[in-house]
């Protein structure tokens, strides 16, 4: 790419930021009160970033849905949402910086799941199981593979036999396992806005 392709290139990836930011904005000045609800971003606004994070690696794919959740409070509806768009898919796996709000998605998940297990990342277990009986498998896997360094050391922990499992699985950090994920997933990945606004882009497979 040349220096003039380059500036072209750039200048419209902030365009289209400043944009996002703009409509964040006019959601926070139009709705005060209403932060139990998220907002779906127009098509044209939708933008992945596959290049940040720990290490990311993960395909980019087409955005199915972009979601703005201005707070805490509309992880539940985000959550419904979610677990609507994943059909019968039950393998969901979560990027995004650190302190984006990945476990907390978790949380929002897992309850709207019918579970009413306290819900931690399990960065040191790197496994954790939580149990609903509003499903069949009656358990929820969640996995953190962020102090995973490759994927054999995934391997030799079973993690194998947890992803063969049928029941839903959450997955912080990916990346390290992408060469044995279900094809038939979903990919969510969350970008902190300015206003601290979350940026939750759905990615269909």
């Amino acid at each position: 790419m040349g220096k003039k392709e380059g500036i072209i290139s750039s200048l419209s990836t902030n365009i289209q930021l400043l944009i996002k930011q703009l409509f964040a904005q006019l959601i926070h000045g139009t709705n005060e009160g209403k932060k139990g609800r998220f907002f779906v971003v127009p098509a044209e606004l939708m933008i992945f970033n596959p290049g940040t994070g720990k290490d990311r690696q993960m395909p980019m794919l087409p955005v199915s849905k972009t979601i703005l959740c201005p707070s805490p409070e509309a992880l539940p509806q985000v959550a419904k949402e979610v677990i609507r768009m994943a059909g019968n898919r039950r393998v969901i796996c979560l990027t995004g910086d650190l302190g984006a709000g990945k476990t907390a998605l978790v949380t929002a998940l897992v309850k709207a799941l019918g579970s009413t297990d306290i819900v931690s990342s399990p960065t040191f277990a790197l496994v954790q199981d939580y149990l609903s009986d509003l499903q069949e498998p009656p358990v929820i896997h969640h996995i953190d593979a962020y102090r995973l360094t490759d994927l054999n050391e995934a391997l030799d922990i079973g993690i194998l036999e947890t992803l063969d499992d049928p029941a839903w699985t959450f997955i912080e950090w990916p990346e390290v396992l992408t060469a044995v994920l279900p094809e038939n997933r979903l990919d969510i990945d969350i970008q902190i806005l300015p206003d601290s606004t979350r940026e939750i882009v759905i990615l269909e497979r």
